[in-house]
């Protein structure tokens, strides 16, 4: 997930330090190669990083511009953009 830094405004650094810790947690808990995560908040702010590695030969670190392929994720992500629009009432799940 890229999120074009020159267009966000960065969060506050106790809170991207806080963030960073986060990642960097989960990281170490779910005992993975690399992983990433980019957050937007309600102001417009944007926070990304990234812990691990994406390659082993050579190894390469997980940066905040990597780009992942997320494969079938998308398709739960399109159910619980779905349902929660449904949840809105801006969109019926009985719509064809």
């Amino acid at each position: 997930l890229a999120l074009g830094r020159a267009q966000a405004q960065s969060v506050p650094a106790p809170l991207d330090s806080l963030l960073t810790h986060t990642l960097d947690s989960m990281h170490n808990v779910l005992q993975n190669i690399g992983m990433g995560a980019a957050l937007v908040l309600p102001d417009g702010s944007a926070w990304a990083g990234g812990a691990g590695i994406s390659s082993t030969l050579p190894p390469v670190d997980v940066s905040p511009e990597h780009v992942f392929n997320i494969g079938s994720v998308t398709k739960t992500i399109t159910a619980a953009a779905i349902l929660r629009l449904h949840d809105e009432g801006l969109l019926s799940i009985n719509d064809s």
